[in-house]
């Protein structure tokens, strides 16, 4: 799972408009247990909710739920050496 993760924050870093996407994709991964909260927390679970609260301008905005997203994906991801 963390060198998906990986893929996903260069996908991310090249593409920023796809961080929604990645959000939502987290977001479900999570609540099926791909990831698992004792090895990634809760956040995943959070991410998309970031993102359509920012583009509805209810909370945040959407580089604040990108930021949030990128900081996940650093924290999580496996990058080869």
């Amino acid at each position: 799972m963390r060198a998906c993760l990986a893929d996903l924050l260069a996908t991310v870093e090249r593409a920023p408009r796809l961080g929604s996407d990645v959000a939502k994709w987290l977001c479900h991964a999570a609540a099926h247990g791909d990831l698992p909260d004792r090895h990634f927390g809760w956040e995943a679970l959070a991410l998309d909710d970031a993102f359509a609260l920012a583009s509805r301008g209810i909370y945040g905005s959407v580089e604040d739920a990108l930021a949030r997203l990128l900081a996940f994906l650093r924290k999580h991801a496996a990058r080869e050496a």
